[in-house]
């Protein structure tokens, strides 16, 4: 049997044998030789699977969704990522309605980003939004919203973290033990 080409950011389905149950997820990485291994995260992002080919297989049921939010005009491009120090040190662009309207950036030494507008420091109305869409999925008193954004998107975002799930989870994590 010739195994599927599977991409990463294919959405897979896996029938578990034992319960019958079955549980999507987006294909992070498969094997293009022998044993032709494909590796999963499955929706919600906590978990990460990895198996043969033949044990997965390629459906169209959606990853989950959040309710529309005003993020949902914001994206992230070119983003890069280089280790860091206390905080991940990385460059970005930041597109509004797929226009490039300026960049992101940390140093990786513990700072907090920096928004470097097309024309000014900043950029209009995305800390704002950024802000909005925290409250919005339940963290009432939100800071550096912006970051936290940047950070769904990028890492949590592509398999299928919803930012309901992600702001949720960050929450419990400000919670006193």
């Amino acid at each position: 049997m010739l195994p599927p080409v599977f991409k990463k950011g294919t959405r897979v389905s896996h029938t578990d044998k034992r319960d019958g149950k079955t549980v999507y997820g987006t294909v992070k990485s498969a094997g293009r030789k022998a044993p032709f291994t494909v590796v999963v995260i499955l929706d919600g992002g906590e978990y990460q699977v990895s198996g043969p080919f033949f044990v997965f297989k390629e459906t169209d049921v959606p990853a989950p969704k959040d309710p529309p939010s005003c993020m949902d005009k914001w994206s992230v491009s070119n983003y890069r990522e280089i280790g860091g120090d206390e905080t991940p040190c990385f460059e970005a662009k930041i597109l509004k309605d797929g226009k490039v309207v300026g960049r992101a950036r940390n140093s990786g030494e513990g700072g907090s980003n920096i928004y470097i507008g097309l024309t000014s420091y900043g950029i209009p109305g995305f800390e704002e939004d950024a802000v909005a869409w925290a409250k919005q999925f339940g963290w009432e008193k939100p800071f550096e919203a912006d970051s936290l954004w940047i950070d769904w998107y990028v890492k949590q975002r592509p398999w299928g973290v919803t930012a309901t799930k992600y702001i949720g989870d960050f929450v419990k994590k400000l919670q006193p033990a």
